[in-house]
């Protein structure tokens, strides 16, 4: 097994594990991978990407290895970084072993916002798209919405830590700040609860799977499309049903 093709073949598994976790669409997975090897080897790369599994062989040889994926989320900063990264190697300012050392520190370490900053940012994202969706500037809905969003992606964040099952923490969260929305209703905080809840259920909504299982149907990638809209669709039903137990059997 050529040594020069093993690093390489490792080095694009790695960044491509790395895509998956932070949330990539397949394609530039493909290619990000496909890259690394082909300017390595100076042959052509077998690449087969899931969102749990990638594959990646040398053409003409015997070097062919697997990786699993364990886990999922959203990170775009590593996705960037491992961009910049490749670019870097593709225009000779890296070399190859340069570019594993580097993508196994950035695979290892944490880019990321605090906790307080990312709850912070889901009352914003709620209150606005209560807005944007309902055409209200009620103060008294956008300012309860705003904590109520807070609440339901924060419980659902916190749960990262105890579960990797993704429909249980997105149906506590909802469950959570349905509660929440009717609470704040019943005591005056806030007029509407319909408004409430469509402002404040958006930052744990799985926009960007939706928007990438999509995207990889219409580029061919049927596997990681129909994975990614299903995971999607259970998800929805997750905060769809939390939902509707609170609304209809939750009382203060």
């Amino acid at each position: 097994m050529n040594k020069k093709d093993t690093l390489a073949v490792n080095t694009g598994l790695i960044a491509g594990r790395i895509l998956i976790e932070g949330g990539s669409e397949m394609e530039r997975i493909n290619k990000t991978i496909k890259e690394i090897v082909n300017k390595a080897s100076d042959k052509d790369s077998q690449v087969f990407t899931s969102l749990t599994a990638i594959m990646v062989g040398v053409q003409d040889s015997s070097t062919m290895m697997f990786e699993q994926v364990e886990g999922r989320g959203i990170n775009l900063e590593k996705i960037y970084q491992v961009d910049i990264l490749v670019k870097q190697y593709i225009n000779d300012e890296l070399s190859l072993e340069e570019l594993y050392v580097k993508l196994k520190y950035l695979e290892k370490n944490i880019i990321d916002f605090s906790f307080l900053t990312k709850v912070a940012a889901a009352a914003v994202e709620s209150a606005f798209l209560m807005v944007i969706f309902t055409q209200s500037l009620a103060y008294n809905d956008m300012l309860w919405t705003g904590v109520v969003g807070a609440i339901g992606y924060a419980l659902a964040t916190y749960l990262l830590k105890y579960t990797k099952i993704p429909f249980i923490r997105e149906f506590l969260g909802s469950l959570a700040l349905g509660a929440a929305a009717l609470f704040g209703v019943r005591m005056g905080f806030a007029d509407n609860i319909n408004y409430v809840i469509i402002g404040a259920v958006m930052p744990i909504v799985p926009g960007v799977a939706i928007t990438n299982s999509i995207r990889d149907l219409i580029e061919g990638n049927l596997v990681s499309g129909i994975e990614r809209g299903f995971e999607a669709t259970l998800t929805i039903f997750a905060i769809v049903s939390a939902l509707a137990l609170v609304l209809q059997y939750v009382t203060f």
